[in-house]
């Protein structure tokens, strides 16, 4: 498996100017204001893994721009990568713990994309280099042998024909062999609720052919109960309804839960512990993973996603997050930060160089209201979710009258407001 130790990337999205980032563990935290280029960082990851996944030959071509919509389709991108002060270019390059170094151009042009693999070294081996010596040798000698008219030159350029395309397939599988390991996948921000994909993947997976998929995931499920304890000991099935429609569901030895019911916090959790389980990468991305998830919470969903390296299931993992709770004081954290429309990066233990930038933002005190189930804070008895009719999601607020502490649904506050009046 691969893991990057470091990366460097310029023209995409947010970042104007070459970002270098060095020196990079097996978690890879990244800090800083909305808007900042967080996510364009974990995006230009993915996009270069992307391109290492692509033959040699559709990717470095005949020199042809690519055409323009072809690409951002094949790659999963749109024109907004291109930024403008970056002037039409994107570079990318990063370096491996196996040895390896790659990187890509991208230039915009009125007729296409220019793709170019600027480098593609490992083991003091030039092996761009080496793949494009050879193609060019190919086609030189297919252009001589077209045009040969003497039977022994025929012969000739022949032999050394086929020597050059046993050259070239032996170039080729080495560059493949190189850049294939570098996968990248990307988890966007837990949304509410659970997509139908997204439950459809875990439908497979819990049921998978694939015994060892299959516990690695459960048992996945079952170290993140330990963060929602409420939950009781037991673990995330599949769950068949009266019309046979599937669905997901917590099952405990004397309860089954929907999932629906479980609360925001939890459904987010599941939402990305499916996103490193179901990868298959050896890298993942993962965007604001605590998204929804109670204060409480954070200290459990950080140590799954730090155990999906210790269990095998990828090599590395970054996030892009406003929550100090997912790194602990001496892991090492990015804090990206914008300076003149230039966005630069400072390295080292969060405890040193998080500052404002890990500090996540202050959710409203519980006792002036809160979000039920989603930000860890509100926990009613079951009889009054019942009675009041709530669910996941809505908000109930908490008032004081001479009985003491009511709770209050938002149209059971309005009706007791005039108009005039708020919280």
């Amino acid at each position: 498996m691969t893991a990057i130790q470091s990366f460097r990337v310029s023209g995409y999205r947010a970042i104007s100017e070459a970002l270098q980032l060095n020196k990079l563990g097996s978690y890879v935290a990244l800090y800083g204001d909305n808007a900042v280029g967080k996510s364009s960082v974990l995006l230009a990851l993915e996009l270069l893994g992307r391109m290492c996944q692509v033959h040699p030959n559709e990717l470095l071509g005949s020199g042809r721009p690519w055409p323009t919509l072809g690409f951002f389709e094949r790659f999963h991108q749109d024109p907004s990568i291109f930024n403008e002060r970056a002037g039409g270019v994107i570079e990318l390059e990063a370096e491996t713990d196996d040895g390896l170094r790659v990187g890509f151009r991208l230039t915009r042009r009125d007729d296409g994309l220019e793709v170019a693999c600027t480098h593609a070294e490992q083991g003091g081996h030039d092996l761009r280099t080496k793949f494009v010596a050879a193609r060019d040798s190919v086609t030189d000698l297919t252009n001589a042998f077209s045009d040969a008219r003497e039977t022994e030159k025929v012969a000739s350029i022949g032999r050394s024909l086929e020597q050059a395309q046993a050259d070239l397939a032996v170039a080729e599988e080495g560059l493949r062999t190189a850049l294939t390991p570098v996968a990248v996948s990307f988890g966007a921000s837990p949304s509410l609720p659970l997509s139908r994909s997204l439950r459809e993947s875990l439908f497979d997976a819990l049921a998978s052919g694939d015994a060892a998929r299959r516990t690695r995931l459960r048992n996945g499920f079952r170290r993140l109960a330990a963060a929602f304890p409420a939950l009781g000991v037991g673990a995330i099935d599949v769950l068949v309804g009266a019309a046979g429609a599937k669905d997901l569901a917590w099952v405990t030895e004397h309860t089954t839960l929907p999932i629906e019911h479980l609360g925001g916090g939890i459904q987010s959790a599941v939402a990305t512990m499916s996103a490193l389980y179901l990868a298959g990468t050896p890298v993942v991305c993962l965007e604001e993973p605590e998204a929804f998830v109670g204060t409480a919470a954070l200290d459990g969903l950080r140590n799954e996603i730090k155990g999906a390296v210790i269990h095998s299931i990828c090599n590395q993992v970054w996030i892009a997050t406003h929550a100090i709770q997912l790194v602990a004081a001496e892991d090492p954290i990015v804090v990206l930060e914008r300076q003149d429309g230039i966005v630069r990066a400072r390295q080292g233990p969060a405890v040193a160089v998080g500052g404002r930038f890990s500090v996540p933002p202050l959710l409203q005190p519980a006792d002036v209201h809160g979000r039920l189930g989603q930000d860890g804070s509100i926990r009613l008895p079951p009889n009054i979710i019942e009675r009041k009719g709530l669910r996941p999601g809505d908000f109930v607020y908490f008032t004081t009258n001479e009985n003491g502490i009511q709770i209050l649904t938002g149209e059971e506050l309005d009706s007791t407001l005039p108009e005039d009046d708020t919280l």
